[in-house]
This record gives C-alpha cells, structure tokens and sequence, in this order.
C-alpha cells in the first residue's frame, strides 16, 4: 500500500468500529499515528523475540525483506581525538543523524583494514589491562557514547592499539525510515516492506480505536 491507500484503509476500518466515524480522526492524527507505528513495527522486526531466543535482522528472509530497504552504509575520515571525555588512545566518532541500528564495521588502520568490536563499558573496564584482549594491529574497540548537541546524532568510541592511527571508519547501519507523509499530490510511502504494511494499518486502527473510545466515556 502506499501511503494514501494505508489513509483510506485505515479510515474505512475505524468506520466500522462502534461509536466511531471517520470524520472524527483528522489526517494529521492519522499522519502521526501511522509513524508512531512504522517506529514500532521496526523496533519489532529487528527486535523480533521467538520463544526466549532474539532473533536477529538477517537471520530470516523475511526479516530482511521487512528492512533491506533501510540498510545503508557511512564512511568518515572525520574524528574528534582532543575531547577530555576520551579514553587513552580513543577517538569519537559522529554518526549520520537517520543511524539507529549498526551492522557492520570496519577501520582502516596505518593503511590495513581493521575489525571492530563493539564493548560495553564494563568489558572495557574488566579486559583494558589484559594484553591478549586489548586492541591491537587487527582490532580496534567501539563504545557507544551518546548523542551530539542540537543534532541529536549518534557518537562512537574508537580505540586503538598505542601508537596507531585510525584514517578511516565504516559502518553499515539501518536507518531510520522517512516520515510517512499524507498528502494528495506530495506524500511520502511508508519505507519498510509492503508485508509489513498491513500490521502497520492494523496497530494505527487500534490506537485510534482505543482513543476515541476512552473519549466516549
């Protein structure tokens, strides 16, 4: 569906919900909840819990069907190694402001392509001094370290091995989607799969139910 069709899905199944009528949900409601809803199917799909077991983005064919159209990728030469906030040997990183989940990651270290790691601050502080898991000439460590001012992007941390240098880090991510737009001659489609489409009209239908329900009372 695209994203009129999702409009006129959604307004002819709140017709049918008791008491409702679509002339009480207006496009701007409906705009929002729509991407309300797109958020949380993603965080659905890449969070998907089968049983006990998270079942990863790639480990399906569906699952990435869902979102292949999300994946992207980001390359910098760009890094910030002067911060008082940095670890010995650390650089941060700034990611693109649409970056919501990593996939892959690379540096290129004295002119070598490198492997990161991702840590946790707590296994930085429990294998920083433990030579045979500290970075070295075919690893580098990557923090996450919240966000950038006004812009709201993402940070990373990079470390290195002593007397390294890191000229270049990639990452391929999933982006967040485009807003869905509702507009006759300018709409913008929801980004995620069309399978996905349909649990996206079924969440906005029940969030629109529920309001105007509680509205009645």
């Amino acid at each position: 569906m695209n994203a009129l069709e999702m409009q006129f899905e959604i307004e002819k199944r709140i017709g049918q919900l008791d008491n409702i009528t679509p002339m009480r949900i207006t496009t701007h409601e409906i705009e929002s909840y729509l991407n309300y809803s797109q958020d949380i199917e993603l965080k659905d799909i890449y969070s998907r819990v089968v049983g006990s077991t998270q079942t990863k983005f790639e480990s399906t064919e569906k699952i990435r069907r869902e979102i292949g159209n999300l994946i992207t990728s980001f390359t910098t030469t760009d890094f910030d190694d002067t911060s008082e906030e940095l670890h010995k040997n650390g650089v941060f990183v700034t990611l693109p402001g649409n970056y919501l989940y990593g996939i892959e990651e690379k540096c290129l270290v004295n002119g070598e392509i490198t492997k990161v790691t991702p840590k946790t601050h707590d296994e930085y502080l429990e294998n920083i001094e433990n030579p045979f898991l500290y970075p070295n000439e075919d690893l580098v460590w990557r923090l996450d370290f919240g966000f950038t001012g006004a812009t709201g992007a993402k940070k990373h941390e990079l470390i290195h091995r002593e007397d390294d240098e890191i000229s270049e880090y990639t990452v391929r991510y999933i982006r967040r989607p485009q807003n869905i737009v509702l507009h006759p001659t300018d709409s913008q489609d929801c980004e995620l799969d069309e399978s996905t489409h349909e649990n996206i009209v079924n969440r906005v239908v029940s969030l629109a139910g529920r309001k105007y329900k509680e509205e009645e009372k």
